[in-house]
């Protein structure tokens, strides 16, 4: 059985990553607004690393969490498999 504490733990940081991944779509937004203006070359870069990271961080660390979490919400309420899936998909 999971500790409470690493439940918290683990659904924190899920929500954490929910809250930098729309920060990071925000500035995203304002990099393309401001796309005419200031250094390019500086802008591209920021674009670059931040499409980066919007690629494989969700893929290597946040979606498996979360697809751990619906397996476990799966085994204890199986009646739920229905919601999980359109969730999920």
């Amino acid at each position: 059985m999971w500790e409470c504490a690493v439940v918290s733990s683990i659904l924190q940081t899920l929500h954490a990553d929910h809250v930098n991944i729309g920060q990071l779509l925000k500035l995203i937004e304002e990099q393309v607004e401001q796309s005419d203006t200031g250094n390019p070359d500086s802008k591209l870069e920021t674009l670059t690393l931040v499409l980066e990271y919007c690629l494989e961080y969700p893929g290597k660390f946040h979606h498996p969490t979360e697809d751990m979490i619906y397996q476990r919400l799966l085994s204890r309420a199986p009646h739920l498999s229905r919601k999980i899936t359109v969730l999920t998909a």
